[in-house]
């Protein structure tokens, strides 16, 4: 909402976009049922990873309003090619919930944000480069991290079937032995979590899955080689909703 409309509306503030609405916005897309953008705040965090401050936030998908008019022709594209219509209104949730986020941190309009691909295809922001920022979600969550240095994060409900073939596309050759060692009950968080630092790391490194996620360790630090640069990537586990599985991290040339 601009300062106008929130002038107009007693007890809203120009960045409350956590909102009791349910109005069709401009381009048709119903909002989700919301609540005060003070939850939102709770869910607000800094993190101190290898001596660099990340602020990471949490966002509830059924809360955050489906502001369509905010996307970009890019982000527009890609949500049109889900064919179910919940998977499309949470990639729009979240990317709603990081221009939100943006919009907050840069004190500039969400719709306004120019967020642009580098050369590896990793979201970027086109005209203040030295702030980073990452998006995960899954199911009903969204996870954002802002900071001023490479980051990543990802979050992952827990893997319904944690085969051994999707095991070994994950996990390094040694994790791989520990992993079948485990009680049956055990793998599926234990396989999540690794999916998730490892996933993070790639992200944070912003080679994604041009390199393999089978071919490193988790350690830490982590090395991640790609092409002739070599990245030192620090990670941490993040505490997540139940039955999720949530990393960050953050990598440097090394």
């Amino acid at each position: 909402l601009d300062r106008a409309t929130c002038q107009c509306e007693p007890g809203l503030h120009a960045r409350a976009v956590h909102l009791e609405l349910g109005i069709d916005f401009r381009r048709g897309r119903r909002c989700l049922s919301g609540q005060a953008s003070a939850d939102l705040v709770a869910l607000m965090q800094r993190v101190v990873l290898a001596g660099r401050a990340v602020d990471v936030a949490w966002v509830d998908l059924g809360k955050e309003p489906l502001r369509n008019d905010w996307l970009d022709d890019a982000e527009h594209a890609r949500a049109q090619r889900f064919i179910k219509s919940d998977l499309r209104d949470r990639f729009v949730a979240a990317h709603c919930a990081l221009r939100r986020i943006l919009s907050t941190k840069l004190d500039e309009p969400p719709h306004q944000i120019n967020i642009v691909r580098d050369s590896f295809g990793k979201p970027q922001l086109g005209d203040h480069p030295a702030l980073q920022f990452n998006l995960s979600h899954s199911e009903h969550y969204a996870l954002i991290a802002l900071a001023d240095v490479a980051v990543g994060v990802d979050v992952e409900h827990l893997i319904a079937a944690p085969t051994e073939a999707l095991a070994s596309e994950v996990l390094h050759p040694v994790e791989f032995a520990h992993w079948k060692s485990l009680d049956p009950a055990q793998r599926r968080t234990r396989l999540t979590e690794q999916w998730t630092t490892k996933e993070a790391a790639l992200k944070a490194a912003a080679t994604g899955l041009r390199v393999s996620p089978a071919s490193f360790e988790i350690a830490s630090p982590m090395h991640i080689c790609f092409e002739t640069v070599r990245f030192q990537v620090a990670w941490c586990p993040l505490v997540a909703p139940e039955e999720y599985a949530a990393a960050l991290a953050v990598a440097e040339a090394a």
